[in-house]
């Protein structure tokens, strides 16, 4: 229902022509990033993922988290649901960011690194 609403409130928005503040103000800045309709220039920002899109579309616009305090609820709430496989997650996380920064993309060793990966990843949804 909330999807519903906000493309609604998108379109009416974008008919009054929006300013970036009231996007963010009524948390749709998201919803335009993700639609295309801005453009937006980030600076001292390489890449949206990992250290700009989750924080402000899924946990600020979409988890209403703001805060540092806010996110730590906002991720508790989902750590209680499933502590074991919360855990889990976060180790396989972190353990592929700790080999992407140790072996290089263009090697070998990268690529059976990557194929494993998917076989593993493959077997384990089937």
């Amino acid at each position: 229902m909330r999807r519903r609403q906000a493309a609604s409130i998108v379109a009416l928005v974008i008919l009054v022509g929006p300013s970036l503040m009231t996007c963010i103000e009524n948390q749709l800045f998201d919803d335009l990033l993700i639609g295309n309709f801005m453009r937006t220039t980030l600076h001292n920002v390489h890449d949206l993922y990992p250290n700009f899109t989750p924080y402000v579309a899924k946990y600020a616009d979409n988890g209403s988290a703001k805060t540092k305090r806010e996110l730590a609820t906002y991720f508790g709430h989902y750590y209680m649901r499933d502590p074991i496989a919360h855990s889990l997650k976060g180790l396989a996380d972190r353990s592929e960011m700790v080999l992407r920064r140790v072996i290089p993309e263009d090697t070998a060793m990268f690529r059976l690194a990557k194929r494993t990966y998917y076989a593993y990843a493959a077997r384990s949804r089937a």
